[in-house]
């Protein structure tokens, strides 16, 4: 599935560090494209892993994440895309989010968001409201 779309019905997840985490409060841009990243923001695919419950899915999201360094005081944010695309959309006519699948050596589940900038806020605001959010490997 190299560069398809994620199912409007897959979840999608982030990891939120704890810098963009403070006092179990989520910065707005937390969920948006770093300023480097020109419009595409790192996410991965849930389902990719198979089924289970969101809970499921992040533990095993955890374990696959090998070269990324996991802080016991971040977290993983986590949203439906389907939900996450038609509610921008209300909100938000001109924005047309997209998830694609895009995989990385050593990150198979990687997938990309693309539609928002990093100066958004009211999107940012929209998918922090959105997201659940999981305490990373060792808190679970």
């Amino acid at each position: 599935m190299d560069g398809e779309p994620i199912p409007a019905s897959d979840h999608v997840a982030r990891y939120v560090k704890p810098s963009k985490y403070v006092n179990k409060v989520m910065d707005w841009d937390a969920l948006l494209p770093r300023p480097q990243d020109n419009g595409e923001a790192s996410y991965n695919w849930l389902e990719y892993f198979g089924n289970g419950t969101p809970q499921e899915l992040i533990i095993r999201l955890a374990a696959s994440l090998t070269k990324l360094t996991i802080s016991k005081n971040g977290v993983f944010a986590t949203f439906n895309v389907g939900d996450a695309i038609s509610g921008m959309l209300n909100a938000q006519p001109h924005i047309k989010l997209q998830f694609i699948h895009t995989p990385e050596p050593e990150n198979e589940s990687h997938a990309s968001m693309f539609g928002l900038d990093n100066l958004n806020e009211a999107a940012g605001k929209f998918l922090k409201n959105l997201c659940q959010k999981f305490p990373t490997m060792y808190e679970m």
